[in-house]
């Protein structure tokens, strides 16, 4: 089959991003995924034609996979980011192209420990807008009993 109907096929494929958002297939996001894993590595034998290859090998399982090979009858069927991710390690693996290979799995461990990071500190920050609503709250309710400071200050003297 042709690159040109297997890219046209592939639109029937619905993304779902790590926050569940839903987005439609998008073949340039691979093609620019898979060239800049090449291009972070230092290796000048590596050309276009090499990228291609990979490109063309990933749009080809993915069509295989979940446009022929699903019987499902969804107008729009679903794929994982993780998914696509997974399918370009294995084609960059299969094809022999190893160190482009261990640059995308390690490209992929740094942007996940920078997801973790950013993660972790929106909790923090969302723990901290609790502490301050619950101050305020009590503050709030505290002058609607009529609980000055300084009445606070006697009540602990006695």
């Amino acid at each position: 089959m042709e690159l040109i109907n297997i890219e046209k096929g592939l639109k029937q494929l619905i993304v779902i991003k790590r926050n569940g958002r839903k987005v439609e297939f998008e073949g340039d996001k691979i093609a620019i995924a898979i060239k800049k894993a090449f291009d972070s590595v230092a290796n000048d034998n590596y050309t276009e034609k090499d990228a291609n290859k990979v490109y063309i090998a990933v749009l080809k399982e993915l069509y295989d996979k979940y446009i022929i090979g699903n019987d499902s009858e969804e107008t729009q069927r679903k794929i994982k980011i993780e998914t696509i991710q997974d399918i370009i390690v294995n084609k960059l693996k299969s094809l022999k192209y190893l160190e482009v290979y261990e640059s995308f799995i390690q490209y992929r461990e740094n942007r996940k420990k920078i997801r973790e990071a950013f993660e972790e500190r929106k909790q923090y920050k969302f723990l901290g807008i609790l502490d301050k609503l619950k101050i305020e709250e009590n503050i709030s309710k505290e002058k609607r009993e009529g609980i000055t400071p300084k009445s606070k200050i006697e009540k602990l003297r006695k």
